[in-house]
């Protein structure tokens, strides 16, 4: 069985659209600082980046001051800061929290 991952499947999609793709990432940015190790091209054909993570006024999701997406792989968000070669855009977790209507009751029954 041949293992598929995110870099295998998005490298062709970038290619193709090169420069024409806003890449939107909602979580820890492990498997995309890892495409970007493994095509050192790759940040070049992305023509805008969003990131979910990080946040502003230390105030956290995870522990009191850290946020999930960066805390959960710091590293990798280093890697891919780095290594973007486009617009990038944070939306901390101030903004996500503050401005949605999820709400925080279980559903369970």
């Amino acid at each position: 069985m041949r293992t598929i991952t995110y870099y295998t499947r998005i490298l062709p999609h970038l290619s193709h659209y090169k420069g024409d793709v806003t890449l939107v990432t909602l979580g820890p940015l492990t498997n995309l600082a890892l495409a970007f190790k493994c095509d050192r091209h790759l940040p070049g054909k992305i023509k805008k980046l969003v990131i979910m993570g990080g946040n502003t006024e230390g105030v956290g999701n995870t522990t009191l001051a850290a946020e999930f997406n960066f805390h959960a792989d710091p590293e990798s968000a280093y890697v891919v800061l780095e290594m973007a070669d486009c617009p990038t855009f944070i939306v901390a977790w101030e903004l996500c929290s503050r401005y949605t209507n999820v709400s925080m009751v279980s559903t369970d029954m």
